[in-house]
């Protein structure tokens, strides 16, 4: 969905959403259309502005935050060609093996935040239309990430900060720009990419197009890098060495860096704000799979029964241990035998999605221990599930909000006058 908040000295005052539709299709097509995110972005404007009981006058800066890869490509108007085309989207499979095959993007580790191409990234997605449609690669086109064409409706420029520029396989880490080799693997050069800055920094200023919006010209619009970045930066995690644990559908475990971290197996790293750097390990497993668990484990129907029953039963589950297989769409308990219980079940789930989490953190913290852990999202609000974290990990853990709308608010704070 498209979220927009309005903040005074980071305290939410208004908010508007507009809950953007995905269309799915055969051979992993997942899209959405631009009119339905240009008209929800319009709405969302105007219905913070309205909840918040103030007029667009009285913003002093805008920061924006998103998820990775969502992306166009442009007429030379602006108008896209298609709908925009989702991170979850999985029809360039067979292209991100071509050019595996042909190694065309050689070292790529070395360039991008991921330490592997994948299908779903905007290298491999326009590579793909690329082949497909090649009438829509026209000189003066251009390929736009949803923030970026965001940008462009408010600015009438198109920018994009290092942070999320990373994570399209299309940038070098190394050389800080544009990687050339994986511009021309989509059949496009750099200047039909947006302009780069670095992430907290003001990516332009808002233009003459902002006004039907109701908003003023001349408004800084600061570029807030990815949702998972932006919440660190909201949870206040700006020292070096800081780390982050989300317990949301999926689990992320994030740390702050003074450099990049070295590119490893499942490993995500690329710029933080301040100049400094990020790693992360994620993983589906997470408040999704305790909420699958809910439906098939008798008597834990609901939170509070799934995690009473969890703690109920003895450390290591009599020998019952559980496995998600996610990538099978699958998961099922090992071990099980006459004596074991729902409890054992519930507690299974939760003992291994922190070893699950234990192992993540031990990969970021090769080297270095990080001083302080904090701990976000809806599982954190579980005493259980955070006792049994801070046992794998012999630490305590802080609890906070981990809120990339604060993030992005923080960041574009800092340039109001």
């Amino acid at each position: 969905p498209v979220h927009l908040a309005v903040r005074e000295l980071l305290h939410q005052r208004g908010m508007g959403a507009h809950k953007v539709e995905y269309v799915f299709s055969s051979g992993g097509l997942v899209e959405m259309e631009a009119d339905d995110l240009e008209a929800g972005f319009a709405r969302a404007v105007a219905e913070a502005l309205r909840s918040a009981g103030i007029s667009g006058q009285a913003i002093k800066a805008i920061g924006i935050t998103s998820q990775a890869q969502t992306f166009a490509m442009v007429d030379p108007s602006g108008k896209p060609f298609h709908p925009f085309i989702s991170w979850r989207d999985m029809r360039a499979t067979a292209t991100c093996e071509r050019l595996l095959a042909n190694e065309a993007l050689p070292d790529f580790s070395r360039h991008s935040s991921f330490n592997e191409l994948l299908p779903v990234l905007t290298v491999c997605l326009a590579a793909h239309l690329r082949a497909e449609h090649p009438d829509w690669f026209i000189p003066g086109c251009r390929l736009l990430p949803l923030p970026s064409f965001f940008c462009q409706r408010l600015c009438g420029e198109a920018t994009l900060d290092n942070n999320l520029a990373a994570m399209l396989g299309l940038y070098s880490l190394s050389e800080k720009s544009w990687w050339s080799r994986a511009v021309s693997a989509c059949g496009i050069v750099p200047e039909q990419l947006p302009r780069l800055v670095d992430i907290g920094k003001i990516a332009a200023r808002t233009g003459k197009d902002a006004e039907r919006l109701g908003l003023p010209a001349g408004i800084p619009v600061v570029m807030a890098g990815n949702d998972q970045t932006s919440g660190a930066y909201g949870a206040d995690l700006s020292e070096e060495g800081g780390l982050l644990l989300t317990l949301g559908t999926a689990q992320v475990a994030y740390r702050v860096q003074r450099d990049l971290p070295a590119p490893a197996a499942g490993l995500i790293r690329g710029p933080y704000p301040g100049g400094l750097a990020y790693g992360m390990a994620a993983e589906d497993c997470g408040c999704g799979v305790v909420n699958w668990a809910k439906t098939v484990i008798q008597g834990c129907a609901s939170d509070a029964e799934f995690f009473a029953a969890a703690a109920q039963a003895p450390e290591g589950c009599e020998g019952l241990s559980f496995s998600p297989l996610l990538s099978e769409g699958k998961g099922g308990w090992q071990g099980l035998g006459l004596h074991h219980k729902p409890t054992h079940l519930a507690r299974a789930v939760l003992e291994s999605l922190s070893d699950r989490m234990a192992a993540m953190v031990a990969r970021l913290e090769a080297g270095s221990r990080a001083r302080t852990i904090l701990a976000a999202g809806g599982g954190s609000k579980q005493p259980f599930w955070l006792k049994l974290l801070e046992q794998r990990l012999g630490r305590q853990l802080a609890c906070t909000e981990a809120d990339p709308l604060r993030g992005a608010a923080k960041l574009a704070g800092a340039f109001i006058q």
